[in-house]
C-alpha cells in the first residue's frame, strides 16, 4: 500500500504541475528509480508462490475455489463501479484508445521486468553459485540499461514533443534481450549474461514510464490521477499473475529436467530443492552442486522465451496508440 501510494502520488504530482512535453524528463528519472528499486530490493524467489500448481494441482478444489471467487468478485466490482458517482476504477477509461492500448502494452513490460527480476537472481545463485553481494553486483547491467534509456528517452521527448515511438523501440529491444537471456546456461561467460541484461534494461527503460506518459497525455486533466493509478494497477496485477504462471512452468520443467532416479539425484526431491538456499547449496558435495546447477540451467533460461510473444504483443498494441504531439502546458497551470 505504501509503495503504491508513493508511486502514484509522485506520478500524479508531476502530471499536474509539469507539461507533458517537459514531463518526459521527470518520468525518466522516476523510471530509473523504479528500475533501481526493482533490482536492488530483495530478490524474489519463484518458489515462494504457494498457489502455483505445485502445492496444489491446477484442478484442485482449492485453486478452482480461488478462481471462482476471483471471477465473482471482479464481476460484482464491475457492476458497482458502473453505478457509483466516484468509481475507484472509472470503467469508461477502457474506451479511451490512448489509455487501453498503453495499459495493455504496460502489462507486457511489467511481465518482462518483474519476471526477469525474479528468475535472474535465482539463476545466478544456483547455477553461478553467487552469494547475495555478488549477484547484486552482477545485476548492475540491467539497472544501467533501465536508468540510461529512461533518462535519454525522457530528454528526447522533451525536445521533440513525441513519445509514441520509444515504447515501440523499447519492446523490440526487450525481445532481443529476452532471446539473449534464453541462451544462458552452465558455463556461459558472464559478459554474455551481462549483455542480455543490458539489452533488456534498455528496452524496459524506453517503455516503462513513456507508456504512463502516453496515458497521462491522452486523458482529460481531471482524470489524470485515476488514469495513472489504474494504468499502474493493471500493470502490476498482470505482471504478478504472469510471474506466478511462469514460476509454475519452471517448476514443471525443473522436475522433468532433474534426474531424481540417478545416484546423485536420489537424495533430492522437487520439494527439498524448492527450499534450498545458496548457503545450504555451498555446503553440498561437488556432484550434488553440479546436479542442481545443470537442472536449473536446463529448466530456467527457456522461460525467458515465453515472454517474447507477450512483449511482441505489447509492441503491436502500441502501434494502435493515437499519434499526436505532447502538450506543452501543465494539466493545472499556476494562477497568475
Amino acid at each position: 500500500m505504501g509503495r503504491g501510494g508513493l508511486m502514484i502520488g509522485a506520478q500524479g504530482i508531476v502530471g499536474e504541475n509539469v507539461s507533458p512535453r517537459e514531463r518526459g524528463r521527470y518520468m525518466g528519472i522516476i523510471g530509473g528509480g523504479v528500475g533501481r528499486a526493482s533490482v536492488g530490493g530483495p530478490a524474489s524467489n519463484i518458489f515462494i508462490t504457494s498457489w502455483d500448481g505445485s502445492a496444489y494441482e491446477w484442478a484442485s478444489p482449492q485453486n478452482l475455489g480461488l478462481a471462482t471467487t476471483a471471477v465473482i468478485g471482479a464481476t460484482l466490482f464491475g457492476l458497482v463501479e458502473r453505478k457509483v458517482t466516484e468509481p475507484i476504477i472509472p470503467l469508461h477509461l477502457l474506451r479511451e484508445r490512448n489509455f487501453l492500448f498503453p495499459t495493455l502494452a504496460g502489462i507486457a513490460v511489467g511481465v518482462t521486468m518483474f519476471g526477469s527480476m525474479s528468475f535472474l537472481p535465482t539463476h545466478m545463485q544456483m547455477v553461478e553459485h553467487a552469494d547475495a553481494t555478488q549477484f547484486g553486483m552482477m545485476m548492475i547491467p540491467v539497472v544501467v540499461g533501465i536508468v540510461a534509456s529512461s533518462l535519454v528517452t525522457g530528454r528526447l521527448i522533451s525536445v521533440t514533443g513525441k513519445c509514441r515511438l520509444y515504447p515501440i523501440i523499447g519492446a523490440a529491444i526487450s525481445d532481443i534481450g529476452l532471446v539473449l537471456l534464453s541462451m544462458i546456461g552452465v558455463g556461459t561467460p558472464y559478459w554474455f549474461t551481462a549483455l542480455g541484461m543490458l539489452v533488456l534494461g534498455l528496452g524496459v527503460g524506453a517503455s516503462l514510464q513513456n507508456l504512463t506518459l502516453i496515458v497521462q497525455n491522452g486523458v482529460p486533466a481531471r482524470m489524470l490521477g485515476s488514469a495513472t493509478s489504474v494504468h499502474n494497477y493493471f500493470r502490476q496485477i498482470g505482471a504478478s499473475l504472469a510471474v506466478s504462471v511462469f514460476g509454475s512452468i519452471f517448476i514443471s520443467r525443473f522436475t522433468a529436467a532433474a534426474d531424481f532416479g540417478s545416484t546423485v539425484g536420489a537424495g533430492f526431491s522437487p520439494e527439498s530443492i524448492g527450499s534450498l538456499t545458496p548457503e545450504v547449496l555451498a555446503l553440498l558435495p561437488g556432484p550434488a552442486q553440479a546436479f542442481i546447477a545443470e537442472a536449473f540451467a536446463t529448466a530456467m533460461p527457456p522461460i525467458f522465451l515465453y515472454g517474447v510473444p507477450l512483449v511482441f504483443g505489447g509492441l503491436i498494441e502500441t502501434l494502435f496508440v493515437q499519434p499526436g504531439p505532447v502538450s506543452d502546458r501543465p494539466a493545472f497551470p499556476e494562477p497568475n
